[in-house]
């Protein structure tokens, strides 16, 4: 894999987000408790797929519970296709259309793989 783009992702990115595939109240309620966010784009350097890294942190683990479980929903929203493997209190792994993902919890941190072949 080679990077492509990296760069932050603010409360405003998680509220816009949020309301397209949540709704508008429930989006921002959760925005709100938005402490800091990353991501970085790869490219497959044979087949050039691309495959999402993402990290978010929240001002409470709770908080972060509560993402971890829209960010589920974001999925299946922005996805035609979503198919859960594997799901367990901390993480949920499948297949969406852009390939196998993997989203996780650990404290007040919600992380993401996605586009994986």
């Amino acid at each position: 894999f080679r990077g492509l783009i990296e760069g932050s992702v603010g409360e405003f990115d998680h509220a816009v987000l949020l309301r397209q595939y949540i709704g508008e109240q429930e989006g921002m309620e959760a925005a709100a408790h938005w402490r800091e966010g990353w991501f970085r784009l790869y490219e497959h350097k044979k087949d050039g797929y691309p495959v999402l890294s993402y990290i978010s942190e929240w001002d409470s683990p709770e908080a972060a519970r509560a993402y971890f479980s829209l960010y589920q929903r974001v999925l299946k929203g922005k996805w035609k296709k979503m198919e859960v493997t594997s799901a367990t209190e901390n993480e949920v792994t499948g297949v969406g259309d852009s390939g196998h993902f993997t989203v996780r919890i650990a404290g007040a941190s919600v992380q993401s793989v996605e586009g994986l072949r």
